[in-house]
């Protein structure tokens, strides 16, 4: 049966003719003639898209050139149609498989049903609780190289070759290709252009992108916690529904090379250089070698695929996947091989574990299959029967594949719809009741070909189309082509893969960023292979012209095989092309789109730049501060993984080695063994006056960003500075009379050289941590403090009383013995709710008391500002982000009151943030108020305001979640800042 089948391919195969050179002179000046027309459709489809990009017609709607592009577009779809009849088609000749033993095809199916069988193991071990996966992969790994020895041990699945309508192998004109393109030459050329996209993908890596983007940096640090062994299911889902098999595909790199910035940059460019020499075995197996290579080099020099490929994020996966899936699809059907069909089963569900946009890629295939079905010349029925039994091989491997992430699908459905369900274009249509959002969206991603691109700097130089002139209009005849040959399977699948690639992004929300490149990055593929063959049958279509020139009484096989003039010209004119476009996208790349403002700022500038000296100064053994929003940085946290972790072998995840800094309650800070750097938002400028009054001598600047604007505040305190207040001031009062004043480590016994009459201690005391404290100024005994009645101690100017609430920051503290000092010894003892009991460390002692100027804060259980307050605290200024748990760790509110001083008169705006909710109260009118639980509430207000003191109220309550509260002002001809101290005087 095997040998018959492939005796009719052999004899199928010698039965076809190439075309062969006309014998009249009207023949030949029809080759002429469609040849032209070929020439001038690429003429005036390059001039249209090059005037759709002009300012002048872009912005003012001007629609004729797009009619010039479709008439070229037609024209040259027109063309490459009659030029059938007279340029052969470069497609490879399939080669089926012959059918192994039947003992050897027994093992391949014992081989599949193992694999089905441990497949559905996993998948019953999953199905109660997908968090309990431990011993599963390894099981699932065995499915899949079970699923690999089936598909080898059958040789062949099928009952035929090729479909009877596949173009003529290129086997019947090999001297025609031989000529144009000697295997050396293809070899040569190949490498050439590998070479060519490494290069324009990694020369300046480190400088280029400008900054890491948060969504790469939110993916590693889930990578970096499997790798400290947080138990994330690799069939789950991570960061915004990411599917964790990326996620253990960036571990194992970071496991391997280390976590910093070129593995990081590494995760996406690996997936996107094997991408382009895919694309050229899928053109070479679709329209032969000359396409292969020129779809692979639009490929190579693509900005739309160079600029994905820096940004180390998973798009680039889905493209891989798919374009080999697709190879080993098409040449299973074309050769009935069982390894191909299986092969491209297992990357079509391993591609589920990369981004959501491989269910688009799946629904390319899918339909593609259908497709291939539905054009069989011979009928749906008799193709069924030819293909069903690899079909279901492909089918079932794809099953395999796909089954463990499944099971998370349907057993927690949110994590299959939720991000898709967020960006969904039928929200906005459901909202106006039309469908415009939906048309017009289609439009803007027709237009990002050819008019306006990707807004959003970090994915395209905004408004700059993702395509060449020369590239989209190239792409435009090869759709025009496809369409006019939709029973040509190989265009057909291009016009699906375009379309359904493209659904990432006009099915996405029409806002700011649409049209959306980042989504829609299958595409790149498709369009690719569209320019390849376009440019492969003008090649041919000009060595065809050359023979005919021959007169035809001259005419030998060695003579139609010589170049002519009209080859030269067509090999001119490609490498014109090519080398616009290539010149074209590179130099866009590099001198436009990565000098450009706008794409600078859309990258994380500021986590970048903070993560970077936040590990030069953790080197240098620096303490380092940062502000809240500063802390949680995810570029930040990364980079200081890669760099402890690497220097000091312990996990700085759950313990990072930098400090959260509040300026508002965190100052001063405790001296270390070196010096101390605090970076802060750049607002914090306005109230930077609070921080030189701790440290006068601070080398306080804004650094600035890359256009001269502040991007964020750093404050440098020498070890000395820090040391100079740490401790308290002791002053002794002898008996004769004599005052003496030094500085001491903490309250305790002081050397003295008479009798004192009174010792006292000053300075303040930070708090760690809000609480109920027990404070005792006596002496030890075992795990307890027995108060001396000679000490008294006063907290914040009162009396100490215990237990007493104290809330996260500075308090002024005096500690006074009164007498002769003892003998024995004593100290400062305190006693925290959560079971903490010691001497009050010296690191909390400080010699400045807290500054008296701010807002009097006064908290209360509850949310309704009602009972006994459980603690006052004064707040300098309020740019608050209570840490959980503090103040307190369930519901409350608080006031906060005092004065307004004004000193010039006029129009001042006023706007509080807040989460949960805000209430401000200036000269006791409410001007404004957001009381919403469980949410952020903003409130803006503005009034005139005299010269003098206004009663000022901020009413804030906390219910869950987040809590923050952030207090701004414009002043009369000023900017938008914090109200700073100076301006606020605290009081009832």
């Amino acid at each position: 049966m095997a040998g018959r089948e492939l005796s009719d391919v052999s004899r199928a195969t010698r039965g076809q003719k190439r075309p062969a050179p006309p014998t009249s002179a009207n023949a030949r000046l029809r080759s002429v003639s469609d040849y032209g027309l070929l020439i001038a459709s690429l003429l005036a489809g390059g001039y249209a898209t090059w005037m759709l990009r002009q300012d002048s017609i872009r912005f003012a709607g001007v629609m004729w050139p797009w009619w010039l592009l479709l008439a070229a577009a037609i024209l040259g779809g027109v063309a490459l149609l009659r030029m059938e009849s007279w340029t052969p088609d470069a497609q490879p000749a399939a080669r089926p498989v012959a059918f192994p033993s039947i003992q050897r095809r027994l093992w391949g199916l014992i081989s599949l049903l193992s694999a089905f069988v441990l497949a559905t193991y996993v998948v019953v071990r999953l199905w109660p609780n997908y968090h309990e996966w431990q011993g599963t992969p390894l099981l699932w790994v065995g499915a899949l190289l079970l699923t690999l020895a089936g598909g080898w041990l059958l040789g062949a699945v099928g009952g035929g070759s090729e479909s009877p309508d596949q173009p003529e192998p290129s086997s019947t004109f090999s001297p025609t290709l031989a000529l144009i393109l000697p295997r050396w030459l293809e070899i040569a050329l190949f490498i050439g252009i590998l070479a060519l996209a490494i290069f324009v993908r990694t020369y300046r890596l480190s400088t280029i992108p400008a900054a890491i983007y948060v969504d790469e940096t939110n993916a590693s640090l889930d990578a970096l916690f499997v790798l400290e062994g947080r138990p994330d299911s690799p069939f789950g889902t991570g960061w915004y529904e990411t599917p964790n098999g990326y996620i253990y595909y960036m571990a194992g790199l970071y496991k391997l090379f280390g976590a910093n910035y070129l593995t990081l940059k590494a995760a996406s460019l690996i997936p996107a250089i094997l991408t382009i020499p895919a694309v050229y075995v899928l053109g070479r197996l679709l329209f032969g070698p000359l396409a292969g290579l020129f779809a692979m080099f639009l490929m190579a020099v693509s900005r739309w695929h160079m600029t994905m490929s820096r940004w180390g994020w998973n798009e680039l996966m889905p493209p891989l996947f798919q374009v080999l899936a697709t190879f080993f699809l098409i040449r299973g059907l074309r050769e009935r091989r069982a390894l191909d069909y299986t092969v491209g089963g297992l990357l079509t569900g391993l591609v589920v574990y990369t981004y959501l946009s491989s269910r688009l890629a799946i629904a390319t295939l899918g339909l593609f299959v259908i497709y291939w079905l539905l054009t069989d010349p011979a009928g749906p029925n008799t193709a069924w029967k030819r293909h069903w039994r690899g079909l279901i091989l492909y089918g079932v491997a794809a099953t395999i594949a796909v089954a463990p992430i499944a099971v998370t699908y349907i057993t927690d459905p949110f994590t299959f719809y939720n991000r898709a369900a967020e960006i969904n274009i039928f929200h906005e249509v459901q909202a106006e009741g039309s469908l415009r959002p939906l048309r017009e969206n289609i439009w803007r991603h027709v237009q990002l070909f050819y008019q306006q691109g990707d807004p959003t700097g970090r994915q395209n130089l905004p408004g700059e189309p993702q395509t060449d002139p020369v590239t989209g209009m190239l792409m435009a005849i090869g759709l025009a082509y496809g369409l006019l040959r939709l029973r040509d399977r190989r265009r057909g699948l291009l016009w699906i893969w375009l379309i359904i690639a493209m659904a990432g992004g006009y099915l996405s929300e029409l806002h700011i960023d649409s049209p959306n490149s980042y989504r829609t990055l299958t595409a790149v593929p498709a369009i690719a292979l569209l320019g390849g063959d376009v440019l492969a049958r003008l090649i041919l279509g000009a060595h065809q012209l050359a023979r005919f020139s021959i007169p035809a009484r001259h005419r030998t096989e060695e003579r139609q095989a010589r170049p002519g003039s009209s080859l030269a010209l067509g090999v001119a004119l490609v490498t014109v092309l090519l080398a616009y476009t290539g010149y074209t996208e590179i130099d866009t790349y590099f001198n436009r789109q990565n000098v450009s403002p706008a794409v600078k700022s859309s990258f994380n500038l500021m986590e970048t730049r903070t993560g970077q000296e936040v590990v030069e100064a953790l080197q240098q053994g620096t303490d380092v501060y940062l502000s809240h929003r500063f802390y949680n940085f995810s570029p930040l946290r990364f980079l200081v993984y890669g760099a402890v972790r690497d220097q000091t072998g312990t996990d700085p995840l759950e313990e990072p080695p930098f400090h959260l800094m509040r300026p508002e309650v965190d100052l001063p800070v405790p001296s270390g063994s070196g010096d101390a750097l605090i970076l802060l938002d750049s607002y914090y400028w306005s109230v930077i006056d609070y921080v030189r009054r701790f440290y006068p001598n601070a080398q306080i600047e804004q650094v600035p960003s890359f256009d001269g604007e502040p991007l964020y505040v750093r404050v440098r305190i020498t070890a000395q500075e820090l040391a100079s207040i740490q401790g308290l001031n002791v002053q002794l009062i002898y008996e004769d009379g004599r005052i003496e004043e030094r500085r001491v480590a903490q309250v305790g016994p002081v050397e003295h050289d008479g009798a004192t009459s009174q010792v006292e201690w000053q300075g303040s005391v930070r708090v760690e941590e809000s609480g109920w404290y027990d404070l005792v100024a006596g002496e030890t005994a075992g795990d307890t403090a027995i108060p001396m009645a000679n000490l008294a101690v006063a907290v914040d100017d009162e009396p100490w009383v215990n237990p007493r609430f104290l809330g996260r920051g500075i308090h002024k503290l005096r500690v006074v013995w009164g007498g002769p000092l003892p003998d024995r010894d004593f100290g400062l003892f305190w006693f925290h709710s959560n079971g903490d009991f010691g001497p009050v460390p010296p690191q909390t002692l400080f010699t400045i008391e807290p500054p008296l100027q701010g807002l009097m804060g006064t908290y209360f259980d509850g949310e309704t500002w009602s009972g006994e307050p459980i603690f006052r605290q004064l707040t300098p200024f309020l740019l608050m982000a209570w840490p959980p748990n503090e103040p307190l760790s369930h519901p409350f509110s608080a006031r906060f009151t005092g004065s307004l001083r004004i000193e010039r008169p006029g129009f001042y705006q006023f706007k509080l943030n807040a989460d949960d909710g805000v209430r401000f109260v200036l000269d006791g009118q409410v001007l404004g108020e957001g009381l919403t639980p469980d949410q952020p509430n903003s409130v803006t207000a503005g009034t005139d305001l005299d010269a003098g003191e206004h009663p000022l109220r901020i009413d804030y309550f906390q219910r869950g979640g987040g809590s923050a509260l952030e207090f701004f002002w414009r002043p009369p001809g000023g900017d938008e800042a914090p109200v700073p101290p100076d301006v606020l005087i605290p009081g009832d």
